[in-house]
C-alpha cells in the first residue's frame, strides 16, 4: 500500500531539511579556539583607493555582557585581517564593523 504524501508530512520533510541545513551552514562557520590561542579572520575587501586610509575595519568578540573590540587591519591583495585572543573559555560571537559594504 502506497502513501500520499500529505501537507503535513511535506512540512515534517522541510523543517527537517530546514535544521539539517542549519546545522551543516553553523558547522562550516564554527571554529574552535582554545583559551589564549590566537583567532584570526581574514575577508576579502576593497582594493580601490588607499585601503590603509580610507578603510576603518574592526570586530566586535562578545562573551556574555563583555565586548571586545579589536582594530583589523589591510593585509594586502584585497585581504583584511583581524586577530583576537579569547581569554575566557565559552563561546564567542562576533561581528565585523566597517565603513565599507565589503566587509
Amino acid at each position: 500500500m502506497r502513501k500520499k504524501l500529505t501537507v503535513i508530512n511535506i512540512w515534517k520533510i522541510f523543517i527537517l531539511l530546514f535544521f539539517a541545513l542549519s546545522l551543516a551552514v553553523t558547522s562550516l562557520y564554527a571554529k574552535e579556539v582554545r583559551q589564549w590561542d590566537i583567532f584570526e579572520l581574514s575577508l576579502k575587501g576593497p582594493v580601490n583607493g588607499n585601503p590603509f586610509l580610507d578603510v576603518k575595519f574592526s570586530t566586535e568578540f562578545m562573551y556574555k555582557n563583555r565586548t571586545v573590540e579589536p582594530e583589523g587591519f589591510y593585509d594586502g591583495d584585497g585581504i583584511y585581517r583581524v586577530r583576537f585572543m579569547p581569554d575566557k573559555k565559552g563561546i564567542w560571537t562576533y561581528k565585523t564593523k566597517s565603513n565599507s559594504e565589503e566587509l
